[in-house]
């Protein structure tokens, strides 16, 4: 499993506006072939983020994802981000419960 996670960091005026686009977004990222989950989260701690975590059962789907139309849509919006320093991806690849913390 791979989990992709996106920070943006954005204005308070913009907030609402990408917040529903990706509301809509991740419904639909929700079908595509091997996307196990797509939430959007507000950070608590700072009022300007927005972190999107999408969970693919390979690097494949992820890989094919990022070249779909709704990958599209969300590179647009991410237009709304007036600083480019202000998105964050972030990939893991191992990914597991309780047996980890034991494998140590």
């Amino acid at each position: 499993m791979l989990v992709a996670t996106i920070r943006l960091r954005i204005s308070q005026e913009d907030r609402k506006e990408l917040t529903q686009t990706l509301g809509s977004l991740s419904t639909t990222i929700m079908k595509q072939k091997g996307c196990r989950s797509c939430r959007v989260y507000r950070q608590l701690d700072s009022d300007d983020a927005i972190v999107l975590i999408e969970e693919w059962e390979t690097r494949d789907d992820w890989d094919s994802h990022l070249r779909s139309t709704e990958f599209a849509v969300l590179h647009g919006a991410m237009r709304l981000v007036t600083d480019p320093a202000a998105v964050e991806f972030v990939l893991l690849n191992r990914v597991g419960g309780m047996e980890l913390l034991n494998s140590r």
